[in-house]
């Protein structure tokens, strides 16, 4: 996870963006966890059954983003195999990261921080989640949190000069000795 890096590794560290991130919180919330290993052990059945992915549904960003062809492709890789174990992987550990990020809070002092948080299609069980993600953005004092307001959890995707924006305003923020200017 990025936190974890920037915590152990700070030095290293210019700044940060943060996309539609998971926040460290979440792993105390017995429910999410337990439909994260739910949702990892079908992934982990159901990856290697050819009918499987007729019973799944793993988004590819908001249907308006792209191009239907492209939208279709991109559920096609989505639903491999090796993509479905993948991701089975990432929901079976995804518990275990948020616990050690958690312990782990790195603090950025002034070095820049960008969190964008998506502004539509949030599943129920995120209704604190802005106030999370708002929190995140705690980690540094010179921060900017954005809700992307024409994105679903793909912002990269969706809107992808929000992301490309985060960046260099990050980068230019870093390189500056005026500091953070949001």
């Amino acid at each position: 996870m990025t936190q974890f890096y920037a915590d152990r590794f700070l030095e290293r560290v210019s700044g940060m963006v943060l996309v539609d991130c998971s926040h460290p919180d979440r792993s105390c919330r017995t429910a999410d966890v337990a439909r994260m290993r739910s949702l990892a052990l079908r992934l982990r059945l159901l990856a290697p059954i050819r009918g499987a992915r007729l019973l799944l549904h793993v988004p590819a960003g908001s249907p308006e983003s792209r191009d239907r062809s492209v939208r279709k492709a991109a559920g096609e890789l989505l639903m491999t195999t090796r993509s479905l174990r993948t991701l089975a992987s990432e929901m079976a550990g995804l518990g275990n990261s948020l616990r050690e990020a958690a312990r782990e809070r790195p603090r950025l002092g002034r070095k820049p921080l960008v969190v964008l948080t998506q502004g539509r299609h949030r599943p129920e069980s995120w209704d604190d989640s802005y106030a999370m993600q708002e929190n995140l953005a705690a980690l540094s004092d010179s921060s900017d949190w954005r809700v992307t307001d024409a994105a679903g959890h793909f912002i990269h995707q969706d809107q992808p000069e929000r992301v490309v924006d985060a960046i260099r305003r990050v980068v230019e923020s870093s390189r500056s000795a005026a500091g953070w200017v949001p």
